[in-house]
């Protein structure tokens, strides 16, 4: 957010809570709000303009920065599929697009590359298998009905997949610290 208070600004409040917290591990999952239409410098505009491309880019790199300014190795997510139903004239939402998902997750494979300390978890690939929305995985309910946050069952569906990995970098970089 640009506007209010500057502690109440995210990178001031993701340095207080790693500060406070001292992870050693910090992952980051965005892109809805990346891939949505939105004002920037003036003009309405989204993810397929190259200069709003860049931007995102560059606070892709400024989040990674700020996560990992404690000393934490950082996990980039890719951002999942979403299906947010339909706009009054039948059309799906723009940030339901696949182009603009894909350009934002080049994006979060691009900055997780060229980032020291920071690792690709393609959360993409376990939440929507084969490229599409499911609301449903092995039969249990991981997606709410907005079609973009997930429910507390898809936490159990995703830890058995998530949590090794997440585990194993911990203790790399707690080995590493020592």
């Amino acid at each position: 957010c640009a506007d209010g208070p500057p502690r109440g600004l995210w990178p001031q409040r993701w340095m207080d809570d790693i500060g406070k917290d001292k992870p050693n591990i910090v992952m980051i999952l965005a892109g809805l709000w990346e891939v949505a239409n939105r004002t920037y410098k003036g003009h309405w505009t989204n993810i397929e303009n190259p200069t709003y491309t860049a931007y995102v880019k560059h606070q892709l790199e400024y989040a990674v920065r700020v996560a990992g300014s404690g000393g934490a190795h950082v996990v980039l997510m890719t951002a999942p599929c979403y299906d947010s139903g339909e706009q009054p004239n039948g059309d799906p939402w723009p940030e339901d697009s696949r182009t603009r998902l894909s350009i934002y997750n080049r994006l979060v494979r691009k900055v997780a590359a060229a980032s020291p300390d920071t690792s690709l978890l393609n959360f993409n690939a376990m939440a929507c298998p084969g490229g599409h929305y499911e609301e449903y995985l092995n039969g249990v309910p991981v997606r709410q009905s907005d079609g973009v946050h997930f429910t507390f069952y898809g936490g159990d569906v995703f830890e058995s997949k998530i949590w090794p990995f997440v585990v194993a970098l911990g203790r790399q970089q707690m080995a590493t610290d020592h």
